[in-house]
């Protein structure tokens, strides 16, 4: 099925490219401009204090993306595989927050 007729939002990817040797910062690649459905929510996540309440953002997109990377500004924490029925890879849901 292709999934790209449904996606109605573009974000921006940038790759993680590793880290610069002299100034120990992160090298990212350039940005590329990729069709996507993205939507908010609110997660509780339990730290060391106990918990905290951050915002969060799903993308799904049919295109790779790693833990990591850049999508709109935002460092990727996690990324869900949404398989086809032939167990092919169709979507990616990434997911990322404050």
């Amino acid at each position: 099925m292709v999934y790209s007729d449904y996606m109605t939002n573009t974000c921006t990817i940038r790759k993680n490219l590793g880290v610069d040797e002299d100034t120990l910062t992160i090298i990212w690649g350039e940005p590329e401009t990729k069709r996507c459905f993205y939507y908010g929510e609110t997660r509780y996540l339990r730290d060391k204090d106990g918990y905290g309440m951050v915002n969060g953002k799903h993308y799904l997109m049919d295109t790779k993306v790693s833990i990591g990377d850049m999508v709109d500004d935002q460092v990727v924490k996690v990324v869900d595989n949404i398989p086809e029925f032939d167990g092919s890879e169709a979507l990616y849901d990434v997911i990322t927050w404050n």
